[in-house]
């Protein structure tokens, strides 16, 4: 299943968001959730040990479908207006799509065991809640494998970030402009 055009073909633009609400973060169709999950999987090197990881709300459903496809759990960092109280690690993120800032938190108990973490999501912008979730894994003794994400907006700084953080990076679909009309490509990387 071509991803990328089923977003390109889907997708609208709303004020410099891709909104893709219709079909993967809103109102879910599970066929192709289920062909997300297999593909997003296929992209990172996932063994039994690890856990997918994700924050809270629209990144549930494809860290679902991937954690599936590879055989593994996977876990939802919370979202809250303030800090969480302790056993709570947590972190706040700056959302570039709700212009805001909220805190994103996990019960570090919950990963016990766990190998190596892979983050999942179902959009790459500026890479604020990818780079709160993977520190508060590793702040959990979790090292990240790697970060793959649905959509890429590839003219933000979400790539470079996450890099430079020394994570890996793969996208099934990198979307690369939105202002002159939805201009989408195949993604790449990872493993």
């Amino acid at each position: 299943m071509d991803i990328a055009a089923i977003v390109e073909r889907r997708a609208h633009i709303d004020d410099g968001l891709v909104i893709v609400d219709t079909f993967l973060n809103h109102r879910v169709e599970p066929p192709l959730m289920t062909q997300i999950g297999a593909q997003l999987a296929s992209l990172c090197d996932i063994r039994p040990g690890d856990i997918v990881a994700t924050v809270e709300a629209s990144g549930i459903a494809p860290s679902m479908a991937t954690a599936t496809a590879a055989g593994v759990d996977f876990i939802y960092a919370k979202k809250t207006v303030s800090r969480p109280p302790e056993p709570i690690v947590s972190l706040p993120v700056a959302s570039t799509t709700k212009r805001t800032t909220y805190h994103v938190g996990v019960r570090p108990a919950l990963l016990a065991g766990i190998e190596r973490a892979w983050i999942i999501d179902d959009f790459l912008s500026d890479g604020h809640a990818a780079l709160a979730l993977a520190s508060i894994m590793e702040e959990c003794d979790v090292p990240v494998a790697g970060c793959a994400f649905v959509i890429e907006k590839t003219f933000r700084t979400g790539r470079h970030r996450l890099e430079e953080a020394g994570h890996s990076v793969a996208s099934l679909v990198a979307v690369d402009s939105v202002d002159e009309g939805l201009i989408v490509r195949r993604g790449a990387d990872a493993r």
